[in-house]
């Protein structure tokens, strides 16, 4: 999917309970930057990037052209962590293992070509080890998004909901 102006301008400023109101306008721009940093790249390339809670960047950097997937940096500092979704979609199973394993990662958002934004939010009393549990047993039942991305987006939203009796919080920012 290509980056339009029209995609980075829709991409809205989603509710947090990890940042403040003051950081959550600067992470929507933070996000229009990534895409930006992103566009004109082949598809299927991806960037992350890393931010303290007070929204000063960390670090950002590509993945490898055509690759669908970038390798996570693991901080030892509360931070968050974004990274674009060439497709669109939301965050893919393997998302989580690199979120879930590190404690310091309050948050995670997927930036979609499209300019429609996920978040995965750690709270305080948030049971890792239950909500690992939920992400193996959906690998199992998982459909194939190369076979219709509509179905798995569906059922990650559903496994991502599912975890929030867990501590979890994930929320869809769509585009206005």
């Amino acid at each position: 999917m290509r980056i339009t102006d029209e995609s980075i301008e829709r991409i809205p400023v989603l509710e947090s309970d990890v940042l403040s109101e003051e950081h959550r306008e600067t992470l929507r721009n933070e996000q229009r930057e990534l895409l930006r940093f992103i566009r004109g790249d082949d598809d299927g390339t991806e960037a992350v990037a890393y931010y303290t809670l007070t929204m000063e960047r960390l670090n950002r950097y590509k993945g490898d052209p055509g690759a669908w997937q970038v390798f996570p940096t693991r901080y030892n500092i509360p931070h968050i962590a974004m990274h674009n979704h060439p497709a669109g979609g939301t965050f893919s199973l393997n998302d989580f293992h690199p979120f879930i394993s590190n404690p310091n990662t309050k948050a995670m958002y997927a930036v979609g070509h499209d300019g429609v934004v996920y978040s995965l939010e750690k709270l305080p009393f948030c049971e890792a080890a239950n909500a690992i549990h939920v992400f193996i047993d959906a690998a199992k039942n998982a459909p194939n998004p190369k076979e219709n991305l509509n179905k798995f987006v569906d059922f990650i939203d559903e496994v991502y909901t599912a975890i929030h009796k867990f501590g979890f919080v994930y929320r869809k920012g769509l585009c206005l």
